[in-house]
């Protein structure tokens, strides 16, 4: 069993520090074993296995959340109404 943090939630509910064991024979699949998301399972792009690794991944996410919200607002924006 190993700590982890999830970051796939990260934009909704924040990063969530959980304890988690291997699933199947790959490594970077997890299984998460306590907290509200027990039973879960994550492939890599869901988790990191350090919080610092969590925070620069989630500052990413969310760079790129609001790259593509700019996007559609510019998008709305040209458009008109005939």
């Amino acid at each position: 069993m190993k700590t982890i943090w999830i970051t796939k939630y990260a934009l909704t509910n924040g990063i969530i520090k959980a304890e988690a064991e291997a699933y199947g024979l790959s490594r970077d699949i997890v299984r998460v074993t306590s907290g509200k998301y027990a039973g879960t399972i994550l492939s890599k792009n869901g988790w990191c296995g350090s919080h610092e690794e969590a925070v620069a991944k989630a500052e990413d996410m969310r760079r790129k959340k609001i790259l593509s919200l700019q996007k559609q607002a510019d998008k709305l924006t040209r458009m008109q109404f005939e």
